[in-house]
């Protein structure tokens, strides 16, 4: 950290997990290539993986791009007035 001009004591091994999980999930890394090179034998690698701000962008535009066909089936669900 020190080499680019941050101070060390604000990082520690943490937040290269964090960090390298999110880089390689923003570059569409398999996860089971994310899993390896984290050393994670669960899924607790999802725990690190940050949204970038890229990304949201994409999502976002793909989620109000997108058709969606609704099923409607009469008198299957009916309108729920409280809960």
């Amino acid at each position: 950290m020190q080499g680019i001009g941050l101070k060390p004591a604000y990082f520690g091994a943490h937040s290269l997990q964090i960090g390298g999980a999110t880089a390689l999930f923003a570059a569409s890394a398999d996860l089971h290539d994310m899993r390896t090179m984290g050393r994670w034998f669960s899924d607790c690698y999802r725990l690190y993986v940050r949204a970038c701000f890229s990304q949201t962008l994409e999502w976002t535009q793909c989620a109000c791009s997108t058709m969606v066909d609704d099923v409607v089936v009469v008198g299957e669900f009916e309108e729920v007035d409280g809960y």
